[in-house]
């Protein structure tokens, strides 16, 4: 591992998907936090953003953004001047080419492993990338695990989990005027099927037999959209909202009337919503197959079910909705969880011990 000097100038290359967006996907507001974890221990980052164009960054400083010309981005690296810096920050595997480019033989890189990308087989390029890393940062267990059962020949790098955390928010309490809501935040796009909306409308389908007042309220944009809303038409009108993309300002009026989050994917890296809902006093219900289980504990703050039966996420929701004394204790509980594991605050925190721990940033450790 290259040693840090303490006297040159603390400068990072962080490396990003996207940035400059307004960061609504999970891995700008991953980007966003790591950012300000490595200014937590007094690092200047230097953003270069593959996707966002170039338009995206203003005129002056030094950030960059490249249009999703990834063979230009390389170029860059490669060619890169003889310019101090001392870590080079990389938020996806598909950018460790250019991370590996960038650091040689001036910095330590390490790239940071989010979730269903690196569960299958990495391409060449990109193992090439990971080889040269100084550290592989998983947002969870189950990344960790998935990745090193579908690429043996990376299992051996040099790996660590790190938690994510999300911004706090008010905890909640629905209005006794307000309907019983189930709340559901995710893209609705063909790709991402695999979080199980069908199956969700299904059991809901189920849940108005019991809970006749019942609505489901689905945030979300996508090329599956359409479908979907044809799939929830059987129901009576106005029982199922779909609300399209929507502003912060009113997702958080959804998440105020919300009695449970539910989303039973099966393929979360972390799952970042279920730690926004618990912020907010909200139990969750999600899959048993994948990193939700490490977010919402079955049984205390929510419950984790089989993604694909309607039946079991139908039990978990009818649980919650007409047992008012068990909904309470998981309100307590899921906002009690997230606030001693899933702040951003947290996050930065146990992010900046990762980074000092082994040695790939010097700088002032973090309050908790």
């Amino acid at each position: 591992m290259l040693n840090v000097n303490a006297t040159d100038e603390p400068l990072t290359v962080l490396l990003a998907p996207q940035y400059f967006d307004g960061r609504f996907n999970g891995i700008g507001r991953v980007a966003e936090a790591i950012h300000d974890a490595l200014r937590r221990t007094g690092q200047v980052v230097d953003i270069w953003s593959a996707n966002d164009p170039k338009t995206a960054v203003g005129p002056l400083g030094k950030d960059r953004a490249f249009g999703r010309r990834y063979f230009c981005m390389m170029v860059a690296a490669a060619l890169q001047p003889p310019r101090q810096i001392r870590l080079v920050a990389c938020l996806h595997l598909g950018l460790a080419p250019v991370a590996r480019l960038l650091a040689w033989r001036r910095c330590p890189y390490f790239v940071f492993l989010h979730g269903i990308e690196a569960w299958r087989p990495v391409r060449m390029r990109a193992g090439w990338g990971l080889r040269g890393a100084d550290l592989l940062v998983a947002n969870s267990h189950h990344t960790l695990a998935r990745f090193r059962e579908s690429n043996p020949d990376l299992a051996a790098l040099p790996a660590v989990v790190t938690p994510l955390g999300v911004a706090g928010a008010p905890p909640i309490r629905p209005g006794s005027d307000c309907p019983p809501t189930v709340l559901t935040v995710t893209r609705l796009t063909k790709s991402d099927r695999y979080k199980n909306i069908r199956v969700l409308i299904d059991a809901f389908r189920l849940l108005v037999d019991d809970v006749p007042n019942a609505r489901l309220v689905v945030v979300g944009e996508g090329d599956d959209r359409a479908d979907l809303e044809e799939y929830a038409t059987k129901l009576p009108a106005g029982q199922v909202v779909f609300t399209g993309r929507i502003s912060d300002e009113a997702l958080e009026l959804w998440w105020q009337q919300a009695s449970v989050f539910a989303l039973p994917s099966e393929n979360e890296g972390f799952g970042l919503v279920y730690a926004e809902a618990m912020a907010r006093a909200v139990p969750c219900v999600c899959g048993n197959r994948d990193a939700a289980r490490e977010v919402v504990i079955d049984g205390e703050t929510g419950f984790a079910v089989d993604p694909r039966s309607s039946g079991e996420v139908v039990d978990a929701l009818r649980r919650i909705l007409t047992d008012p004394p068990l909904r309470e204790r998981m309100r307590r509980a899921a906002r009690e969880r997230f606030d001693l594991c899933f702040t951003k605050t947290r996050f930065e925190v146990r992010f900046s011990e990762t980074m000092r721990r082994h040695e790939l940033v010097r700088g002032p450790a973090g309050e908790s």
